[in-house]
């Protein structure tokens, strides 16, 4: 069993599969007919706010002492982990916020549009400080732009397969039948593309592994745990595929059209935590 800092794996991957819904929806907030997806959208930022809430509650499981959490803002300034507890908060209360606006009031187009960009730009600014908390000099495997890569491609990942799912469970009935359409592909589109890029970032971009000086040395891997997260890639890109360009084979089984985000969510916490776990320390 990987020796890891659970707490963190999910409230990490959590969050970040939050800041990937806000991006993907962003599809169907800025759609001509956007009214035809109301339904989709409010689930959408139900959704992110609910697994927001969940992840601040594990992030306080990290701590010796949660009370103390609010001192941590007290460093603005010069430090990532205020920077990551203050953005974390904000975004939360964005979220929030917007949906209590939607819930209570029908607010006019552009502001409902700019409320929702507004969240999502501080979503993506909060996956840049929690990346940016990692790189640490002394720490060679997380000193690298691949951890920012990481991070970001995680959000990209598991939000656009987990809005893709909703969109087709959500049928859009006007007068014609109106589906996501080419918005669904688009989704796949980023989710392929979310793929390459963690292709690309573990065979290219992964720091090497320094020689002497080490003062913690890394963990041995169980290369089953690196077997499975690419098998669960792999599955969630054939099912994938399969959904977007069946033929009417999976469309009275709801629950099939979230397997690409399944697999895609077991892929990204086995690779955090692999990432927790190949922490090591060089030097004194």
């Amino acid at each position: 069993m990987i020796n890891t800092e659970w707490s963190l794996v999910f409230f990490t991957t959590i969050s970040q599969l939050a800041v990937g819904i806000m991006i993907a929806v962003l599809l169907f907030v800025f759609a001509k007919k956007q009214n035809s997806y109301a339904k989709l959208s409010q689930t959408t930022l139900y959704f992110a706010a609910g697994l927001m809430f969940v992840a601040l509650i594990l992030s306080f499981l990290h701590l010796n002492n949660p009370v103390n959490a609010v001192y941590a803002l007290s460093n603005l300034e010069t430090s990532w982990l205020s920077r990551e507890i203050f953005f974390v908060s904000l975004f939360l209360f964005c979220l929030v916020l917007v949906n209590l606006i939607l819930y209570f009031k029908n607010p006019d187009i552009k502001y409902y549009r700019a409320f929702i960009l507004v969240t999502t730009i501080v979503g993506i600014i909060m996956v840049y400080t929690m990346s940016k908390l990692y790189i640490i000099p002394t720490v060679p495997a997380w000193n690298s732009v691949s951890t920012i890569i990481g991070f970001y491609s995680t959000a990209l990942l598991v939000g656009a397969a987990f809005v893709l799912g909703l969109s087709y469970h959500y049928p859009i009935k006007k007068k014609n039948m109106i589906r996501p359409g080419n918005k669904t592909r688009i989704l796949a589109f980023i989710t392929l593309m979310a793929i390459a890029i963690i292709v690309i970032n573990a065979l290219f971009l992964n720091p090497p592994v320094p020689e002497g000086n080490i003062a913690f040395e890394p963990q041995p891997l169980d290369t089953s745990f690196i077997l499975t997260r690419w098998l669960t890639i792999l599955l969630g890109a054939v099912s994938l595929l399969y959904i977007v360009f069946r033929k009417g084979g999976v469309t009275n089984i709801k629950l099939a059209l979230y397997l690409p985000f399944a697999f895609f969510l077991i892929s990204e916490l086995i690779a955090r935590a692999v990432f927790y776990a190949s922490f090591y320390r060089i030097g004194l």
